[in-house]
């Protein structure tokens, strides 16, 4: 497994889990269970963004030290 996925993975299980307890939060409060349906994909989605822009972001950095360091 290479970095950037690696960091993908990562945000994407975290951004589940935040997603499950905030749907759990919300479910257990309003008496309404269907919100941890709701809670997992979008945690999911956002995990998953958070981790492709950092991904991103770290290979951006590392081609901007590559074409300084030919110069």
């Amino acid at each position: 497994m290479n970095g950037k996925t690696h960091v993908v993975g990562v945000w994407m299980a975290f951004g589940a889990l935040v997603g499950s307890l905030i749907g759990a939060v919300i479910g257990i409060l309003s008496d309404d269970w269907s919100w941890i349906a709701y809670g997992i994909p979008i945690g999911v989605a956002v995990g998953f963004g958070i981790g492709a822009a950092k991904a991103l972001g770290v290979h951006a950095k590392n081609d901007k030290n590559a074409t300084d360091n030919k110069n």
